[in-house]
């Protein structure tokens, strides 16, 4: 004859084991949402060059500079900032404060004002508002010498680097040679 109090350990162990299940499972649940919801992580997008050169003098396109979203997730306009630079002539730029419509008002060139800020030099996204998606495009015209800017020459190189600003992340860093 078995005592009478070990048939009512087990289902205390049974509910016990469960109750400890459970607790896990909402922690990791609680967990995986956090995750999702963490502003500190970047988009993930992939950006290139379109075309892969940026033009030195053609007409109607002179020193235009065009960057395609290939691929990735769709980047608020507000998040992102472009930092432009020409190693060849040590200027460089940073256009922050997109989207802006139209011109690109002074404040938003910290730098070197070496971007045409005039109204229709500036397309896409990031500074017309919206997202920057998958397959769209975003341009600026380098100022030319008569417009206090460079020349740029075959074998001149743009650095386009796309920064992500609530993280601080860089999204992309491209070098465009100039044809």
């Amino acid at each position: 004859m078995s005592p009478p109090d070990s048939r009512a350990v087990v289902p205390v162990i049974g509910i016990v084991a469960l109750v400890a299940v459970t607790v896990v499972l909402a922690a990791l649940v609680g967990a995986s949402a956090f995750a999702l919801a963490d502003p500190s992580v970047p988009p993930t997008a992939f950006v290139d060059a379109d075309p892969p050169v940026a033009t030195a003098a053609s007409p109607g396109d002179d020193q235009r500079v065009t960057i395609r979203h290939d691929r990735g997730d769709s980047i608020p306009a507000e998040e992102i900032e472009l930092v432009v630079s020409l190693p060849e002539y040590d200027r460089g730029t940073r256009l922050v404060g997109l989207p802006t419509a139209g011109a690109l008002p002074a404040e938003s060139v910290d730098g070197d004002d070496i971007v045409d800020r005039r109204e229709n030099r500036l397309v896409g996204p990031a500074f017309e508002g919206g997202e920057w998606d998958s397959g769209e495009r975003i341009g600026f015209r380098i100022k030319s010498y008569r417009d206090d800017g460079v020349s740029l020459a075959p074998g001149d190189t743009v650095v386009v680097r796309i920064v992500h600003v609530p993280t601080g992340s860089m999204l992309a860093d491209i070098e465009i040679p100039v044809r």
